[in-house]
């Protein structure tokens, strides 16, 4: 998992993982982005 890319104005998420092997000899990668505003507690 990886934050960079962000600034103080939105987040962005990174998560890579690998995929359980189902064929003998294949190696799968899997790579998922999320991105969002960064929200601030603020009095009303």
């Amino acid at each position: 998992m990886s934050s960079a890319g962000s600034n103080a104005q939105e987040i962005r998420i990174t998560v890579r993982g690998s995929v359980a092997t189902l064929v003998p000899g294949l190696t799968l990668d899997v790579v998922q982005h999320a991105d969002g505003p960064v929200e601030r507690w603020s009095n009303p």
